[in-house]
């Protein structure tokens, strides 16, 4: 998804991701550390540094959360279309979580046409809960659309070359790899 949207994406557009990835410890896993990092990401796609801008590009401390809030706004005005994809939502601890999706629920009212946002996730009590404002129509249901292929593939290859389950008449062969793959859910 990304690597078609950088192929269709032009100057004037912006494009911004981040990846809630669970093995980076709660730290990581914020909505300051993934506002921190679609900011940066944007900034670094505009023509210049934008006037407005300027007071924050020569601050040498962190900035602030509330700072990050307004940057991200004024950067978004910089470009004709912003795309912005959040990858792995459910990752997020949930009380990060919580402010995450308020902090989504507040950019996606900016009186922006071109702003697009995509976000996945596991569905999550809690984020189905908080995001169920948004439109059916906005919703792509992916688990429904995973044919789970290369979990599939794995579960075979590893079931296949290891002694242990080789053993394993093909009744019991066949229960393992049907429960087992039941089970993956695209993981």
């Amino acid at each position: 998804m990304i690597r078609r949207l950088q192929d269709q994406h032009s100057a004037k557009s912006g494009l911004a991701y981040f990846f809630f990835d669970a093995r980076g410890g709660d730290q990581n896993r914020s909505l300051y550390t993934a506002l921190l990092s679609l900011v940066s990401q944007l900034f670094n796609q505009c023509q210049g540094i934008p006037q407005s801008l300027v007071n924050y590009a020569n601050n040498t401390e962190k900035p602030v959360l509330d700072d990050l809030l307004k940057i991200f706004q004024i950067l978004l005005e910089m470009f004709t279309e912003t795309y912005i994809l959040i990858d792995a939502l459910d990752e997020c601890p949930q009380q990060e979580r919580k402010k995450v999706i308020g902090w989504i629920k507040e950019f996606q009212s900016y009186e922006r046409h071109s702003l697009h946002i995509m976000i996945t996730g596991r569905r999550e009590s809690d984020i189905i809960y908080h995001l169920q404002d948004f439109t059916a129509h906005d919703q792509i249901p992916l688990h429904e659309l995973v044919e789970n292929n290369d979990i599939h593939a794995y579960i075979d290859g590893f079931i296949d070359n290891d002694p242990y389950l080789q053993k394993f008449d093909k009744a019991m062969d066949s229960h393992i790899r049907i429960a087992l793959k039941a089970q993956a859910c695209g993981m």
